[in-house]
């Protein structure tokens, strides 16, 4: 469901009539809907309505769930989805800790789990000393502090591999990064190449529902099996 989100909102479908209007067709002849919903007209509307949502601001999950016993079935944990249920209630964002504006997004990978290179990409002597030691008080893994390619960074820049999606985002968000660079077989170690821009660490927080695996929580932006 994240990937077809980010394929429709990537695509521009929702911006081109004909391909909106194909996309939708096909989703009420395949799918048993309430009757204003599967109204073609309707559904339009309510996609038009979404084009300028932000992949990383949709959170995918899957309903606590206890086993039975049986190895074959599972039942809901209605405690633990309690706060699922009352959110769509209520029409509040969840988890809490999601969500839009100045709120910090979505956020599953602790600092203590995350290694990173320090690199300084400014003129400034010892900046990466600087950046690395503010990292380590918050409790990120900091294995080699060096000087970038070059000293005219103008963005502060997190370089990751692919599958370590979520960390990254996790080190983006503290560092306020502004780009993201995915670098195939980069391995588990990211590169945080500082730039002019650079201003401070901030503090995350983890959601405690993020740590429970039958939740399967993710957002549109990221990969659901990624670290």
């Amino acid at each position: 469901m994240s990937s077809l989100l980010r394929k429709v909102l990537s695509s521009g479908t929702l911006l081109n009539p004909a391909a909106l209007i194909g996309l939708l067709d096909a989703a009420t002849s395949s799918l048993t809907a309430d009757p204003q919903l599967a109204d073609i007209n309707n559904l339009k509307d309510l996609a038009l309505s979404l084009k300028d949502l932000k992949p990383g601001n949709v959170t995918f999950t899957t309903i606590p769930w206890t086993p039975n016993g049986d190895n074959a079935t599972v039942s809901v944990n209605t405690e633990a989805a309690k706060p699922i249920w009352d959110a769509m209630k209520n029409d509040t964002a969840w988890p809490p800790t999601g969500g839009t504006g100045g709120e910090q997004p979505l956020l599953k990978t602790a600092p203590e789990q995350i290694r990173v290179n320090v690199l300084n990409g400014t003129a400034e002597k010892g900046k990466a000393k600087q950046v690395a030691k503010e990292l380590r008080k918050q409790g990120y893994v900091v294995e080699l502090v060096d000087n970038a390619e070059t000293s005219d960074v103008a963005q502060t820049t997190v370089q990751y591999d692919p599958g370590y999606d979520q960390s990254a985002k996790t080190l983006a968000y503290a560092t306020s990064a502004q780009v993201l660079e995915k670098v195939k077989k980069q391995g588990s170690t990211m590169n945080l190449i500082v730039g002019a821009d650079w201003t401070s660490v901030r503090p995350v927080t983890i959601s405690d529902i993020t740590q429970d695996l039958t939740a399967n929580v993710n957002t549109g932006d990221e990969a659901f099996c990624a670290s």
